[in-house]
């Protein structure tokens, strides 16, 4: 019997091709969209799960709020934080610092330059985060003076397959003796280092670390196998009167708080962030659209099978009237929905396989695939073939359930129940679709608004060469004089910032009234020619003098920092910068060195310290880049033959700024094209579904006189209706969605109501006019075929 039944559903299949291959090509895609997907979702939740204490490892944040004024939020702490909560909490916790710094190494053996990433780390590193060790001992890797550990890819690069213990490394300048090497970090990890350093070797004395303010990132390991929400508490509490006592802030309510190796890389939207995170937002987008394009595609399969199914439905009056049970007919549909599942299964598979590289590209991860052996894919993959196979069987037998066999054979049947199902799914399906195509328009012209803002900065032909080497910044007055005279260079600067990055943290107490001032500000150290290279406009005084003595200790603000001090005539008043009292001499249009996402915040221009990590560039609009880039090369070599020369477009850096959100917006485009085909596909099954029912009326609507245009009207407003009532649904769901999405920038798009009703309109009319060249051809049909249509 069960052959019997695959047979004739081969049958079937082959006697309507086309109408099963549409439902199969659809549900296929479903599958291959969902898995994707549900991967990509997979992946973001693995992050630092590698580590075998993953559950015991948590960092400290730190969050500055100045009641109402600004907040201040940085994965950062205090270095002395980590020694002193492992001092009070003794034996309960281990820490170890991080201070991130990037280095440039030439080897003389190997005859090329890089850049490294490297961290100075606490020599307890390997033994709370389970980095693999190929050689060296963990307990004493990085307890001392000048070692340090490197990357697997670095050593072969240096030293081929040997063992390069006892070696050494040059970074910038300083030889370091290799003490052991590391496997290299997994893409599953925030931390992606080439070296770390023993700290001592950042402060061998301690006093680095007493005098630098938020400049650490801090980890500690539980030792007990359950953390008590007590010892956090604590934990938090001495970590915070710490901070407190460090600032001595009279206006600032400082809190400094333990978060969790898990949500480290879902929740760190951070002003200050030494390692890659993701967005939980994007989780639940990702998450939403799978679950959406599945169902969607799913929708339609059962609704096309169904379609097709109906038409049979003289076959199942004979089988009944032969004695066939109901369950045998269910059983035959069934197992004739299992294999049409199962083929798109298979068709869904070969899809994944072939779009995984692009589809990884394109949300910047690299997939394994390895998915069917996930647990929770299989799962589902599983639930969904069972579940789809067994709705589509029982739908037909459904339908007529409460019809006698006679009934059958005179009309196919078709009552309200059966139809309201279809029109449900018709409205689930618009409702989708309207929301994806209004979040898409909303997403692309949020990107078209980025591109066009004005920064109040040039952004345009500036470029910037990071790490200089000591020569350089000694020598940078040469340096300048040699190249500010060659053609197509029209200004440089010297700073420890540029634009897109977001400064460091310090504070800015007014001498003559300390309780009206902003204890925690964004700094940028800058010379004299930092405002010419950017354009950036002076409202009020004036810029640094060159070759002034007088103006070290003289300082910028922008705009927004004078609003928050709320006092008017500012110009020469005396501020303390971190302990250093200085002149305010001039005030700077807000400029947004940060990105879009925030609203600009305070921020001081300085000088007063030595300055000099980043060199910036502004090149003439009429010259070449790689020619100007050259002359820079050789100009910089020539102070410093060991310097490792490499520059990057300020362009290149604020784009990143929007990554996630440019990845967003290109996965919605993809996602949009397919729920627009399926979509198409819905509209096409429900249309044959009215059209199958109501051929043989419409023929004798015709034959009575009755004109094509009235017979398309009543067609189209059977549709029309649930299509309309579709919109009332999807208007309020796409706005709070949009609202959603565009809260993460401070500064987006606005009408934005206008435009969802507007996609809403314009989709509306498109699926209006598929409806009326697909009831054309029936309301133009011959009657005489459509009265012998059964």
């Amino acid at each position: 019997m069960v052959w019997n039944y695959i047979v004739v559903a081969f049958r079937n299949m082959f006697r309507q091709v086309c109408l099963n291959l549409i439902s199969i090509t659809g549900v296929s895609v479903g599958f291959a969209v969902a898995i994707l997907l549900f991967l990509y979702v997979a992946n973001e939740l693995s992050y630092n799960k590698q580590h075998t204490n993953y559950n015991k490892i948590y960092r400290f944040v730190s969050e500055v709020d100045f009641g109402g004024k600004e907040k201040f939020v940085a994965a950062n702490s205090l270095g002395t934080t980590g020694p002193h909560i492992d001092t009070c909490f003794n034996g309960l916790v281990t820490s170890c610092r991080f201070f991130v710094e990037d280095f440039s190494n030439k080897s003389d053996k190997n005859s090329f330059s890089e850049n490294i990433h490297a961290y100075y780390v606490d020599s307890t590193f390997f033994s709370i985060f389970s980095f693999p060790i190929i050689y060296g001992d963990s307990i004493s890797i990085l307890n001392k003076k000048d070692n340090a550990a490197i990357s697997h890819a670095l050593a072969k690069k240096h030293f081929g397959d040997i063992n390069p213990v006892g070696e050494k490394i040059t970074l910038n300048n300083r030889d370091l003796t290799i003490s052991g090497v590391f496997e290299d970090t997994p893409k599953t990890s925030d931390l992606h280092f080439d070296a770390l350093i023993s700290f001592v070797t950042f402060d061998p004395d301690n006093s680095r670390v007493t005098k630098q303010p938020l400049d650490f990132e801090t980890y500690i390991l539980f030792k007990n196998d359950n953390v008590s929400n007590g010892l956090i508490k604590k934990i938090n509490k001495q970590s915070t009167q710490l901070a407190k006592n460090r600032f001595n802030m009279e206006n600032a309510n400082v809190k400094v708080y333990l978060q969790a190796l898990s949500d480290v890389h879902l929740n760190s939207n951070f002003i200050i962030l030494l390692s890659g995170h993701g967005e939980i937002f994007d989780v639940y987008f990702f998450l939403f659209l799978g679950v959406f394009i599945l169902i969607l595609s799913l929708i339609n399969y059962i609704n096309l099978l169904s379609t097709s199914q109906i038409s049979r439905l003289k076959e199942i009056g004979v089988r009944k009237m032969l004695g066939a049970e109901k369950w045998q007919i269910q059983i035959q549909f069934i197992l004739e929905s299992l294999i049409y599942i199962l083929i798109a299964l298979a068709f869904s598979i070969v899809i994944v396989e072939l779009v995984s590289t692009p589809f990884g590209k394109l949300v910047g991860k690299d997939f394994p695939l390895k998915y069917l052996k996930s647990f929770v894919i299989s799962a589902g993959i599983l639930v969904a073939v069972l579940g789809v196979s067994i709705v589509s069987g029982f739908f037909p037998t459904f339908l007529t359930l409460h019809y006698k066999i006679a009934d059958i054979f005179k009309v196919i049947p078709l009552r309200k129940g059966h139809k309201l199902i279809k029109s449900i799914s018709l409205l689930a399906q618009f409702s989708i679709m309207v929301f994806f195509v209004a979040i898409l328009v909303i997403m692309n012209m949020q990107s078209a608004f980025i591109n066009k803002k004005d920064l109040r900065f040039t952004k345009e032909r500036v470029i910037y060469i990071d790490d200089l080497s000591e020569k350089i910044k000694v020598n940078f007055s040469s340096i300048r004089d040699k190249l500010i005279s060659k053609p197509g260079i029209s200004e440089l600067s010297l700073s420890d910032y540029v634009p897109g990055n977001s400064g460091a943290i310090t504070n800015l107490i007014k001498a003559s009234k300390p309780t009206s001032s902003i204890n925690m500000i964004h700094e940028m150290p800058i010379d004299e020619y930092f405002l010419n290279t950017y354009d950036i406009k002076l409202k009020q005084g004036r810029n640094f003098h060159p070759d002034s003595l007088n103006d070290k200790y003289a300082i910028l603000l922008n705009q927004k920092a004078i609003d928050l001090l709320n006092q008017p005539n500012l110009l020469n008043d005396s501020f303390f910068v971190w302990k250093n009292n200085c002149k305010l001499i001039g005030v700077v249009e807000n400029f947004h060195y940060q990105s879009l996402h925030d609203s600009v915040s305070p921020l001081i221009l300085s000088k007063y310290r030595t300055i000099g990590r980043k060199m910036s560039v502004k090149i003439a609009n009429n010259a070449d880049i790689e020619l100007v880039t050259d002359v820079l090369a050789k100009t910089l070599l020539g102070f410093d033959k060991d310097f490792y020369f490499n520059y990057t477009m300020i362009n290149d850096d604020i784009d990143q700024l929007y990554a996630l959100d440019y990845k967003n917006k290109d996965l919605m485009f993809y996602m949009s094209i397919i729920a627009i085909v399926i979509f198409m596909i819905g509209l096409y099954s429900f249309i044959s579904f009215i059209i199958i029912h109501r051929t043989k009326e419409i023929g004798i609507r015709k034959v009575l006189g009755e004109e094509p245009y009235s017979i398309i009207f009543m067609l189209m407003k059977e549709t029309g209706y649930w299509i309309f009532m579709a919109n009332l649904i999807a208007l309020p769901l796409t706005y709070f969605a949009s609202r959603f999405w565009l809260s993460k920038f401070a500064y987006h798009i606005e009408n934005y109501i206008v435009v969802i009703i507007i996609t809403a309109v314009i989709v509306f009319l498109f699926t209006f006019l598929t409806i009326f060249f697909q009831t054309k051809k029936i309301a133009y049909k011959n009657p005489v075929n459509s009265l012998r249509y059964e």
